[in-house]
């Protein structure tokens, strides 16, 4: 949401930035909470679920975005769809 109420190309790529940290931080949290909180013959599925919805939401984001991207002139629609 932070990228799509700026209004310089720097504060854009800052919270670019932190966005990517942060969602660094989030899947790094919630593997770890997939590992303790399931049983060991499940954690491996528990993991890989995790990730393939981190996969699946890159390889979609990307089309749609650049889609979107081509359709509006004004870049903050692009960064409003993200949530």
């Amino acid at each position: 949401m932070w990228s799509a109420i700026v209004g310089t190309y720097i504060m854009l790529l800052v919270t670019r930035i932190v966005t990517a940290v942060l969602s660094g931080f989030v899947l790094s949290v919630a593997i770890t909470v997939a590992n303790e909180a399931v049983n060991p013959e499940k954690r491996g599925k528990a993991i890989a679920t995790i990730l393939s919805g981190f996969v699946v939401a890159n390889v979609f984001d990307v089309p749609i975005g650049t889609l979107v991207g081509q359709v509006f002139t004004c870049l903050q629609h692009l960064f409003l769809m993200e949530y």
